[in-house]
């Protein structure tokens, strides 16, 4: 995953759709996390506050890590 691409995905339970905006390999010792700043298509409310960018951490292809106990994911939409 790089920036710019239109993507779908979870973030903690909540299903999500939006461009990545930027993407970093994470630098402590994990399964190949990297963290993707993602601008949304449209707001979603997470536990009360409503988002209009998430933050997600996953493996680069977008499968789920261990860093986030496996609950977010990203696919290319």
């Amino acid at each position: 995953m790089q920036a710019g691409q239109n993507v779908v995905g979870v973030y903690m339970g909540f299903e999500f759709s939006g461009v990545i905006t930027e993407s970093r390999s994470l630098t402590v010792k994990t399964d190949g996390c990297v963290e993707h700043m993602i601008d949304l298509d449209s707001p979603i409310v997470v536990f009360g506050t409503e988002r209009t960018q998430l933050c997600v951490y996953c493996r680069w292809d977008g499968s789920p890590s261990s860093y986030t106990k496996f609950t977010d994911r990203i696919a290319l939409a």
